[in-house]
């Protein structure tokens, strides 16, 4: 199953539709690799590795192909800088993800 990620720092509320419990789960256990990859992972980026990234929540699409994921750096700096190395990363955090995720299909 493949997930694609959009990194965010703003939320703002479009949708205001309730979510499954799926989706909610779904969410939360993103969530958890996601930090926990961030974490432990060597991206070989200075913003990546230098700043504490939180992940404040992930939004999972009714289908569950697509998320976005809701990062701040801590305190806020270099935020812009953070986001644009996220997003270059897309591709090594999809894999860690994927090798690591149990969902029933």
């Amino acid at each position: 199953m493949e997930k694609n990620f959009l990194f965010n720092s703003n939320k703002k509320f479009k949708n205001n539709f309730v979510k499954s419990q799926r989706q909610l789960k779904v969410g939360e256990e993103l969530r958890h690799l996601i930090s926990n990859a961030l974490i432990r992972g060597s991206f070989y980026d200075e913003y990546i590795d230098n700043n504490n990234i939180t992940i404040t929540e992930v939004n999972v699409s009714p289908d569950l192909k697509t998320a976005k994921v809701y990062v701040m750096p801590l305190g806020g700096e270099n935020k812009m800088d953070v986001l644009n190395s996220l997003n270059k990363a897309t591709g090594r955090l999809k894999k860690i993800i994927s090798s690591k995720i149990s969902l029933r299909q």
